[in-house]
């Protein structure tokens, strides 16, 4: 009986014949890896580009769809079906948006625009390839400075590799991604601005475009300095994200050669920006006053490179009372701070050619700053003092010989004026100022662009700038209008053809240029391009060396000054104004 029971079991499993394994097609994964790695269900927007949520997320992430692999004709069934990461990345951002180099030609320059092309808009832009997460002037921004920034600063810098750009290619079409941990805890939901897929895209347009455009020539790479202390304030701060959207919505109304005031979508998010603003400063003053400066100066920055003067100098007013509620700038306790104040007043003063704005509580305002006894030689500008004159540094700054000795000869002659134990009068200061631009006359100048030596193109830029500088100093001119419009236009052309990268590589000479040149910048595109690459310019070397940049701009700054109060002291001397005022238009 027991042998007919067991015999049963055995008996059932030889008739049930083996079960087929059954393959099934995998199905198709529609959700993107950022959601799929938070587990959240992806929301894909019709109109392409990231997914609702990846849009929403800040700082921005690389928005990665999957999909099927290509079906292969002899698969064998012992083949796995698993799907393949799609070499599409979608990145939010200005698909169309182009600025050109400035070493591009003429018919190419950043001052006019296609209508196809350089368009700025909100729309979602689909990168060519996944390695194209990050480009040249990122990987500066987020992994070269790794090694010199604070451990604290760490979880902002971007662990992607970016791939190497030649110097025509611009950073403004391709945005850039946020990487590290940061990705993972902070999003849009987090900052205090309205969940808009346009806050979204212009703020991450902030941060790869406008920010390294306002602290290097280029806009190719970011210093240490603001990395450790701007940066973080930046993502913390309650107001400055929105700051942040209104300077990149002004940005790209300026590439549309619109002005801020004529852009409908700056303005209203400008109008918001003031009403957040107002209500903050309701506040008590002695808890919010630190970032309530901070934001305010970025409004006036943001006004004297996009907007107008009428709406600067309220900005400037405002500052001061709250500098005075604040205790002056003994009572900032932001070193920081207090040097981005004095360096901007000194900007303005020299662009506006006007006494300084924002340093009546600044105990510091009538004495010069120590300038160091060595520095970069790629900072000597000649506004200042030096241990070594250009002609012995020449070949390390790539100048030749004619550009090198005008440029001690300006130094000279500045150095007549602003030095503090000069006893030069200033009908001598006058005849040498004449006598360099008799000089400066002999000179000939190259003709055409396009087959001139670097170094000479240097060398015609500099004589057109000692022309403008000393013709003023001889006639007690002002700087403001010494270039007429022609003038102006060519003076920018022939600084295009050099090209960034190179003025990169002298910051103080191409401070000096562009110092002589900003009184005569009107507000059209080509006018505030320059004024904003002064600015930037002082700041670039500000961020080396804050008592360096300081000292340049106060020189130029005590020139002008001489030049208005022997002006007005009626101490022009006829034979010198004759012998400049009827050649200075007709040399440059």
């Amino acid at each position: 009986m027991l042998a007919g029971r067991a015999s049963l079991p055995d008996l059932g499993m030889q008739q049930t014949p083996a079960l087929a394994v059954k393959r099934t097609r995998r199905r198709e994964a529609k959700s993107c890896t950022e959601c799929r790695r938070r587990k959240q269900k992806c929301n894909p927007r019709k109109e392409g580009g990231p997914c609702g949520n990846c849009l929403r997320r800040y700082p921005p992430v690389a928005c990665v769809g999957r999909a099927e692999p290509p079906k292969k004709p002899n698969t064998t069934s012992g083949e796995d079906l698993d799907p393949t990461l799609n070499i599409e990345e979608y990145s939010p951002g200005t698909s169309s948006s182009s600025a050109p180099e400035l070493g591009e030609p003429r018919s190419q320059s950043l001052y006019s625009h296609s209508n196809d092309s350089h368009t700025p808009n909100h729309s979602a832009s689909i990168s060519p390839a996944i390695s194209a997460i990050t480009d040249q002037s990122v990987s500066s921004y987020f992994t070269k400075a790794h090694s010199d920034v604070e451990r604290s600063s760490e979880i902002i810098l971007s662990s992607n590799p970016s791939p190497a750009h030649t110097p025509d290619e611009s950073p403004y079409g391709s945005p850039k991604m946020f990487g590290g941990i940061l990705t993972s805890i902070n999003t849009l939901y987090s900052l205090p601005i309205k969940q808009t897929s346009q806050n979204a895209e212009l703020l991450h347009f902030f941060h790869s475009y406008v920010v390294p455009n306002l602290v290097s020539i280029d806009g190719r790479n970011v210093p240490p300095l603001f990395l450790r202390e701007m940066l973080p304030w930046m993502i913390q701060s309650p107001l400055m994200p929105n700051i942040a959207i209104m300077m990149a919505s002004a940005t790209q109304s300026s590439e549309q050669e619109l002005m801020v005031k004529k852009s409908a979508e700056t303005l209203s998010i400008q109008s918001h920006v003031f009403k957040i603003i107002n209500q903050f400063l309701k506040r008590d003053f002695s808890e919010v006053g630190g970032e309530a400066l901070r934001a305010v100066i970025h409004l006036a920055i943001s006004e004297f490179f996009w907007g107008s003067s009428e709406m600067l100098w309220p900005h400037v007013k405002g500052l001061n009372q709250m500098i005075k509620l604040r205790g002056g700038y003994t009572g900032m306790k932001d070193p920081v701070l207090e040097s981005v104040f004095v360096l901007t007043d000194y900007e303005l003063a020299c662009c506006f050619e006007r006494d300084l704005s924002m340093q009546e509580l600044n105990p510091a305002r009538d004495t010069d700053p120590p300038i160091p006894l060595s520095y970069a030689e790629a900072l000597k500008c000649p506004l200042i003092t030096s241990p070594t004159t250009f002609e012995q540094t020449r070949e390390s700054l790539n100048l030749n010989t004619a550009a090198a000795e005008i440029l001690d000869d300006v130094r000279f002659l500045t150095l007549f004026i602003t030095s503090p134990d000069t006893q030069a009068s200033t009908s001598k200061i006058q005849s040498t100022a004449s006598w360099l631009h008799k000089q400066l006359e002999i000179i000939p100048a190259p003709i055409g662009l396009s087959d001139i030596p670097e170094a000479d193109l240097i060398l015609e830029i500099i004589r057109i700038t000692a022309l403008i500088y000393t013709n003023c100093i001889a006639t007690l001119r002002p700087f403001t209008n010494a270039y007429i419009p022609t003038q102006f236009i060519s003076l920018l052309d022939k600084i295009s053809a050099v090209g960034l990268l190179r003025w990169k590589e002298i910051p103080g000479i191409f401070l000096w240029i562009l110092l002589v040149a900003c009184p005569s910048a009107g507000n059209d595109l080509q006018g505030r391009f320059l004024k904003k690459k002064m600015a930037v310019t002082g700041m670039t070397i500000g961020m080396e060396d804050f008592g360096l940049s300081i000292g340049c701009l106060r020189a130029f700054w005590k020139v002008q000054r001489w030049i208005a109060r022997e002006r007005e002291r009626d101490v022009i001397d006829p034979m010198i104004l004759g012998e400049c005022g009827n050649t200075a238009t007709e040399e440059v």
